[in-house]
């Protein structure tokens, strides 16, 4: 049932509860047992016995586990024990590292305790969340997470952050009119669970809960997401492949030597196993997890946790970043960057910044040190450099008799405080409304009469900021205090006009570098927001994504104009770095595009809304303060959520190709010579030169310890794009090298 367009009357019938007495316990226990208890569904946790397995079924251990079975039925128990200990040496390796970083993980997805007040038997009450069932009526209040899907009875000046499902950071308005959007973050009568209260308060019905909610729908949604192998997985394959075919060969050919030369059967059999156990590394899958989990590990360093191993090598391999904007790029909360007067003084700027804060509804938050109430309050509390404390004894010492909330229809906050003895009324808002009902403005430190000349000069400004995607509040004051003060059509009029605020959520500081140094590094970056184009051009240009404010944007209802064709060449070819108002469907066509034209794709997204295409790309990359949806889906989780923790992963993930490729030439060439030497003798009709015990025992010393040495190897240059680790130069080199040590031993 959609909830949103149905009228309060309604919908407390449907639910057989009353806004002033709300849910009756015999009601909350019916309720309960038919809904369920509000919990999302607890994401699927690997046991150890399939950890274990998925160890195991590693390509290249597989072959060992063959070699290990054949050395078992040929009574060659010295050689299984060495297989033995290869295998389990990569596979206790493998998952120690994954366990570190599981439990890393487990540690970042604790989070406090969240608590919800409700009305129930006349009451009210604080419990927990998971104790919240459907038909509650839940008191709604500034800075509280929403604990379920809720349909809203009352609202006062009520606005609400969906970052996490829309990607805009800008907070939206929500009352208690029924609402026929369809889609739901539209619906301005409904709160989801997920987003947060930015300001005001009011009362709610909770329609849904736990897994019924939207935001357990999307989590659910990802079960049918497939995963694309790593770079990694797919080299193993190749390479066991090849090995088994070569085994096979190497078989087949011996014992047609041995059955030519009249050597005894058990012999040439047990001489075919050995050599074709030989041309396997037994230390290359330890190897490759070794440069791995010590890879995984100097990410980890510098702020990056990666979930398990495959995926640590490849970032390396990465052709694009798709990237969010909201608390990737930027820091994903609003602040003042100026303040604008006419004469531009300190002193003038000082007089706007203490308006705005007296139109204000917040406070200070003395325990937990942070201001309380929507992020346009909080950031004009922090523009104070003094600090909150000082900011809450000054809003003290004038304190509030009335206020007159924001909405769409008056576009403006006002309250009437006490301000040097006097009732004044203080204002912040649309510029269009604040300034027709001011008659006087601030010029410098007095105050005069408005021309039109001061229209033209805030009209400019306003123009240029807008442009560049900058949020703009107008601010004034009014001493003259009627008594229908708290009507809006009529509080300000003949005011004074004092200046305006210019916010915008600033870019990181770290972001433009790692923009550059993954350009650099021949990534191509492009932006996908849920945010306005001017506001996303604005933030690209400042990141260096795009070189020009006249950058071409593409909304996402657009891309459908696009074939998948037509849409690769205008981002590859053509430049195309900025799409704005993307929804779940187009971030995940964007990863689809590139991921069919075998192109590696890193996802950037911390929101319920990034999930799906973190899950499909080929690496994917969330916030330490992401929503749990989406750290589950991500392959790699900045933990101090610093953009330039992705460039230090991807030159590592290259660093680790580098060195994956050499130990891979190491390896084969070392069991390639033996294969020569041994092939040649029996070619050529000389004794052999090796009983099987013996090459095994080789082996061990030269594939040993000996190549844990390209675990400290640095890349020289770590910003080319690496080969494959298997391409044909690599397979030139093995041989030659092979055929090489083969003849001279």
């Amino acid at each position: 049932m959609n909830y949103s367009s149905i009228h309060i009357k309604d919908i407390l019938e449907t639910f057989n509860v009353t806004k002033n007495k709300g849910l009756t316990t015999e009601q909350v226990l019916q309720s309960r047992e038919l809904h369920g208890e509000n919990k999302l569904p607890e994401p699927h946790k690997e046991s150890f016995i399939s950890h274990l397995i998925t160890q195991i079924v590693n390509p290249l251990v597989l072959i060992l586990i063959g070699a290990f079975i054949l050395t078992i039925f040929l009574h060659e128990y010295v050689d299984a024990l060495v297989i033995f200990i290869a295998v389990t040496v990569n596979v206790v390796v493998a998952m120690f590292q994954e366990g570190k970083a599981s439990a890393a993980y487990d540690l970042l997805q604790q989070k406090r305790t969240h608590t919800a007040v409700v009305i129930r038997d006349g009451s009210k009450q604080q419990i927990k969340l998971s104790e919240l069932v459907v038909g509650d009526i839940v008191v709604i209040q500034s800075g509280m997470y929403t604990p379920a899907d809720i349909r809203v009875l009352e609202a006062t000046n009520l606005t609400v952050n969906q970052v996490a499902f829309t990607g805009e950071s800008v907070p939206v308005e929500k009352n208690s009119t029924p609402s026929h959007h369809e889609e739901e973050f539209e619906q301005s009568s409904m709160l989801f669970t997920g987003s947060t209260i930015a300001s005001g308060s009011g009362l709610g019905v909770v329609t849904h809960s736990g897994s019924q909610t939207v935001f357990a729908k999307i989590a659910n949604s990802l079960l049918s997401v497939e995963k694309e192998d790593s770079p990694i997985q797919k080299e193993s394959k190749r390479i066991a492949t090849v090995l088994s075919l070569v085994a096979g060969v190497i078989i087949v050919v011996i014992l047609i030597l041995g059955i030519y030369r009249d050597l005894p059967f058990y012999e040439i059999m047990l001489l075919a196993v050995a050599v074709a156990v030989s041309s396997v590394p037994e230390g290359l899958p330890s190897a490759i997890t070794a440069i791995l989990a010590y890879g995984s590990s100097r990410i980890g360093k510098q702020g990056g946790l990666v979930k398990n191993l495959s995926s640590a090598q490849t970032l390396g391999s990465t052709d694009i970043i798709l990237t969010d904007k909201t608390g990737t790029l930027t820091y994903g909360k609003m602040e003042i960057v100026e303040i604008k007067t006419l004469q531009d003084t300190q002193k003038s700027k000082n007089i706007v910044a203490e308006h705005a804060l007296f139109a204000t509804d917040m406070f200070y938050d003395v325990a937990h040190k942070k201001f309380v109430g929507d992020d346009v309050d909080q950031a004009i509390g922090r523009y104070f450099v003094q600090g909150g404390e000082y900011v809450q004894v000054f809003l003290d010492k004038n304190p509030v008799f009335e206020t007159t909330p924001f909405n769409s229809v008056n576009k403006f906050y006002a309250s009437v405080r006490d301000w040097n003895g006097n009732k004044t009324v203080f204002a912040k808002g649309a510029f269009s409304v604040i300034w027709n009902q001011c008659t006087h403005i601030l010029d410098g430190e007095e105050y005069r009469e408005i021309t039109d000349d001061d229209f033209a000069v805030y009209r400019s400004f306003i123009d240029a900021e807008t442009a560049k995607g900058k949020r703009i509040l107008a601010v004034a004051h009014n001493t003259e205090v009627k008594s229908d003060a708290n009507d809006p059509e009529y509080i300000l009029q003949g005011g004074v006009f004092c200046g305006l605020l210019v916010m915008e959520d600033p870019v990181r500081d770290s972001a433009k570098q790692a923009v550059s140094d993954a350009t650099e590094a021949g990534v191509a970056i492009v932006m996908i927001t849920g945010d306005a184009s001017n506001t996303a051009r604005n933030i690209a240009y400042e990141t260096g994504i795009v070189d020009s404010l006249d950058a071409r944007v593409v909304l996402g209802k657009d891309m459908a104009k696009f074939t998948d064709t037509q849409l690769y060449d205008a981002i590859m070819e053509g430049g195309l770095r900025i799409f704005s108002r993307v929804s779940p469907e187009h971030k995940l066509r964007l990863v689809d595009l590139f991921t069919a034209r075998n192109k590696t794709v890193a996802m950037t997204g911390d929101g319920v809304n990034d999930s799906l295409a973190l899950s499909r790309a080929a690496i994917g990359i969330s916030l330490s303060s992401a929503t749990e949806v989406a750290k589950e889906s991500a392959d790699l989780i900045l933990t101090d959520n610093s953009f330039s923790g992705i460039v230090f992963a991807l030159r590592e993930g290259r660093r680790m190709a580098v060195n994956i490729t050499k130990t891979i030439v190491y390896l084969l060439a070392t069991s390639f010579s033996e294969v020569v030497v041994i092939m040649g003798s029996l070619f050529v009709g000389l004794p052999i030169p090796f009983l099987p015990s013996h090459i095994l025992w080789a082996n061990i010393l030269e594939e040993g310890l000996m190549n844990f040495a390209f675990l400290f190897e640095e890349n020289r240059e770590p910003y080319n794009k690496p080969r494959a680790i298997i391409d044909t130069q690599v397979i030139k080199l093995t041989v030659f090298i092979g055929i090489l040590n083969g003849v001279l031993f």
